[in-house]
């Protein structure tokens, strides 16, 4: 549970980071929070400097993950869902894959149906971003409907990743 609170209180943290204008002003002291590997929180007093010149700050804050990573993949599928691309979302899913709401395995037409059932309930994808910790990738997604979270069991298939099965889309 305490893991759970983390990644979400993490996510919130990036949200807001990736909301804030990425223009050079001065910075007050920033408490930073790590866990550590007890399951405890470090807390750290810095004082951060005076400006970061553009985009180091998101740079620092979410570096590029390298190709091939649970992440990669997510960013991908989530980005065809976005345009509209079924097929191509479809192929980041394992030939197993289920949905776990229904226990349903994920045919192609179960996919799409469910794809635009998605759109229809809460409006057409306008954002995502991802926290991918290997075997779960957790998304937050938002529509015009609000911002929701999606739970993606994933495992590596050779140098791939694949999608084993998800709560929704």
């Amino acid at each position: 549970m305490l893991r759970y609170r983390l990644m979400l209180f993490v996510l919130l943290i990036m949200a807001i980071l990736s909301s804030c204008e990425d223009t050079p002003q001065p910075t007050p002291p920033t408490t930073y929070v790590t866990p550590s590997s007890t399951s405890a929180l470090t807390l750290t007093s810095t004082t951060a400097p005076d400006h970061f010149p553009t985009g180091a700050l998101a740079a620092l804050m979410a570096p590029p993950a390298p190709p091939g990573t649970a992440e990669v993949m997510a960013k991908s599928y989530y980005q065809a869902l976005k345009d509209h691309q079924y097929i191509a979302a479809y192929a980041d899913l394992d030939a197993n894959a289920t949905d776990t709401t229904t226990g349903q395995k994920l045919t192609l037409q179960v996919f799409i149906q469910i794809a635009q059932d998605s759109e229809n309930a809460g409006g057409p994808i306008s954002s995502f971003s991802v926290a991918a910790h290997p075997p779960l990738v957790v998304m937050t997604v938002s529509r015009s409907g609000g911002p929701y979270h999606v739970h993606l069991q994933v495992k590596q298939e050779g140098s791939a990743w694949k999608i084993t099965s998800l709560d929704r889309i």
